[in-house]
Order: C-alpha cells, then sequence, then structure tokens
C-alpha cells in the first residue's frame, strides 16, 4: 500500500514537500510530518502525520497510491463506488475480484491491486 512516513525518502517525497510548500530534500522528517498532520486536519483526515492512499489523494498525488487487499479508507470507497460495489471503505476478497475483472476487461495486468494504471481507467482522480 502507499504509504509515506518519517523516514521515507525518493521522488514520491520530493513531490509531496513540494506540495506542501516545504524545502524540497526528500527526506520525510519531522517537518514534513508536521505539514502532513496540519494538511490532514485540514482535510478531515486521520491527522498521524502518515500520507497514505488518502491524503496522497487530497493532495492530487493519485499517480503515488497503489491500494490492494486490506487497504482501507476514503480512496477504497471511491474505488468501490466506481465498480458498482457496496462501499465500506475495506478493500476485501469482493472488492479484489471485482478489480481483477475490470483490470482483465481493460488489458491491464489482472493482479488485483489497483495502481496508477487502474486509477486512470477508472477516471477517479483525473
Amino acid at each position: 500500500m502507499s504509504l509515506l512516513k518519517r523516514g521515507s525518502t525518493g521522488e514520491a517525497v520530493r513531490k509531496l514537500q513540494e506540495i506542501l510548500g516545504l524545502d524540497v530534500d526528500g527526506i520525510y522528517g519531522p517537518g514534513t510530518e508536521a505539514a502532513v498532520k496540519e494538511h490532514q486536519q485540514g482535510e478531515h483526515l486521520t491527522a498521524d502525520g502518515i500520507a497514505g492512499a488518502d491524503t496522497l489523494a487530497s493532495l492530487g498525488l493519485w499517480n503515488h497510491i497503489t491500494l490492494q487487499e486490506g487497504s482501507k479508507g476514503l480512496t477504497v470507497k471511491k474505488l468501490q463506488a466506481a465498480l458498482g460495489l457496496a462501499e465500506d471503505g475495506a478493500f476485501g476478497p469482493g472488492t479484489k475480484k471485482a478489480v481483477m475483472a475490470f483490470q482483465k476487461e481493460k488489458g491491464i495486468p489482472a493482479d488485483g491491486i489497483v495502481g496508477p494504471a487502474t486509477l486512470h481507467h477508472l477516471n477517479l482522480f483525473t
């Protein structure tokens, strides 16, 4: 699952820092964590300082989101709605089965993992 937290490094952290208006160094340290918490509070998300799928989606970083069995939250609810499923926000076996059928229909590798290609075909964040 997409998850950026203290200690994470790389391009996704750089993009996160850029969007939050921080100095960009690609290292998820205390300043990034504090800015993420502030953003989460403003978006009425759980303010834990961890940038998971819901936080990344709220920042427009959908191309860094990966959802799979065990994922939970608002982004999973949006996925379920787009697939015509009951929206419980928990990515379980039924959601995985529906994702795999959708992926097969669209010619995407049918692995049941929702990454940028699947999100794009679902038109969730475009």
